[in-house]
């Protein structure tokens, strides 16, 4: 029988990342969308605080169903498949008792909730977060249902129907904001989140494959999870839990930064996060296989060579790209989001965040990376204990910041958090695989931003010469910035080069057998 290509595990690892790649362009569409119709209104930043609790717990939600039933489910079916389909309506019956207990003790909390972090005496504030905060409820059962049924196609090595699954949510949002938004405000926004999960399960019930009984859902028992490896899966539940403090911690100040400074922030994150998503998933995707391969045959060596080529590779990408954002930030907010709404002045204010963020972009890129080596090498308990630390230092900073620099404090405080996540991981993956590859990062990141330095330097001498056309002013400087980094690199005979070219030529070689 020939195998479906996105049934391997190369075909569905390229798929994912494809199909990543276009649902966090979807969702970056959708803040564009969101820009121009809100803004950095009040009612926009109200609503960013309050749907952050029940989308944060979807989120949860998701990556444990993962961890928690795949490796289960596997053990079971290749001994019983009847028991295997049993298993399947016991985890669902599960996830959605314990999701409706937990949508209606906090339906019931909701003006106790959201007074937590909005301490407003108006009254409208107050029932408009509540009703946000309600209707988002709805979708924690929905997302509960997708996350096991998304689980179960990925155990079967059906990836794509869970990857076109999540591409609904945006696209649902996308067509209903220019149609309602006008007539909805922004409850357009956790009205189509609900419509976009309903989607998502209708989808996936459909794609099952299997029959399953619904009213065996309601026949499950706890005693069944005795076959997770219940440790590894609380700490990756605690993990999970406290890695969303970051954005709690923000949302949760919402009071003591200016007006517009919540959504600044967060139109800020998405611009920031765009080329992580872009190149450090597609970089991630294709070497954590080899990655976790040397690290378990504790092929220290290959393992120290490997790394040092992945940190090269990254760091010749993102430095370019860090100095574009620090210093020609403002075009690129103005490029996507100054439109409708979205104000001269409301740029300013999200550049100015964007900026605080961008200094952190090359050593967040590498946590991205090093992150996925603490589970190949089986340094959970570690990893928590990274996270625990770098939360407390996230909420610390929060609270001394936010009085005297406002969202800027808070921007501040994620760029430090995410320097020592870097530096940390570092370190301790060095200590505990017994490879110092610390070192080896800070001396290629001195190389790169050495020479991004010197290529910036040049393009302005370049543009300020020739005094190109307001039009294509910034255009001309980027792509200049990029041009001439490239040529350093070739020019210096960068090793970086010749890496990409072995990848290419894999590629090519894999697709000609």
């Amino acid at each position: 029988m020939k195998t479906k290509f996105t049934s391997t595990i190369a075909g569905g690892a390229i798929l994912i990342t494809v199909i990543g790649i276009i649902g966090k362009g979807l969702g970056f569409f959708r803040e564009v969308l969101n820009a121009a119709y809100f803004g950095l209104s009040d009612a926009y930043e109200i609503y960013l605080v309050a749907a952050i609790l029940p989308l944060t717990i979807n989120t949860i939600i998701l990556y444990f169903s993962q961890n928690y039933f795949i490796p289960v489910y596997k053990k079971i079916i290749s001994s019983d498949s009847q028991k295997a389909v049993d298993f399947i309506e016991n985890s669902l019956g599960i996830f959605i008792v314990l999701s409706v207990i937990l949508s209606t003790i906090l339906y019931f909390s909701a003006s106790f909730l959201t007074k937590l972090y909005i301490f407003s005496y108006d009254t409208i504030v107050i029932e408009k977060a509540n009703l946000i905060f309600r209707i988002c409820l709805l979708t924690i059962p929905m997302n509960a249902i997708s996350s096991v049924l998304s689980a179960y196609l990925q155990a079967e090595r059906k990836f794509d129907k869970p990857a076109h699954s999540h591409l609904l949510l945006n696209i649902t949002l996308i067509i209903l904001i220019p149609l309602f938004a006008s007539q909805w405000g922004v409850y357009v926004l956790p009205i189509g989140i609900v419509a976009g999960y309903l989607l998502q399960v209708i989808y996936l019930f459909k794609m099952l494959g299997l029959k399953v009984s619904p009213i065996n859902f309601f026949r499950f028992s706890f005693k069944k999870l005795k076959e997770a490896a219940v440790p590894f899966l609380l700490i990756t539940f605690l993990i999970e839990i406290i890695s969303q403090v970051h954005i709690l911690a923000d949302r949760f100040l919402y009071e003591r930064v200016e007006s517009g400074g919540i959504a600044a922030l967060n139109y800020a994150n998405h611009v920031f996060v765009l080329p992580i998503i872009l190149v450090s998933m597609a970089l991630t995707t294709t070497i954590f296989p080899d990655l976790t391969e040397l690290v378990q045959s504790n092929n220290k060596v290959d393992l120290k060579k490997k790394l040092s080529k992945a940190f090269s590779v990254n760091l010749a990408i993102f430095v370019p790209v860090s100095i574009i954002f620090i210093f020609s930030g403002d075009s690129i907010i103005k490029l996507f989001f100054m439109r409708g709404a979205f104000t001269a002045q409301d740029s300013l204010l999200t550049y100015n965040v964007f900026q605080l963020y961008s200094l952190s972009l090359i050593f967040y890129s590498v946590y991205a990376l090093l992150n996925k080596i603490f589970y190949s090498a089986l340094l959970v308990k570690e990893l928590l204990l990274l996270i625990i630390s770098g939360a407390i230092i996230k909420v610390v900073l929060n609270l001394l910041l936010v009085n005297s620099l406002g969202q800027n404090g808070l921007a501040l405080s994620s760029t430090i958090t995410y320097i020592y996540y870097c530096i940390t991981s570092l370190l301790f993956i060095s200590f505990k695989l017994e490879i110092n590859i610390t070192g080896e990062y800070f001396k290629s990141g001195l190389y790169y931003i050495l020479n991004g330095i010197f290529c910036l330097l040049v393009v302005e001498i370049i543009v300020t010469i020739f005094q190109f056309p307001a039009a294509i002013y910034y255009f001309m400087k980027i792509g200049l910035l990029f041009f001439m980094f490239a040529v350093n690199l070739y020019i210096l005979n960068d090793p970086v080069l010749k890496t990409i070219q072995e990848t290419y030529q894999n590629y090519v070689n894999s697709k000609a057998n």
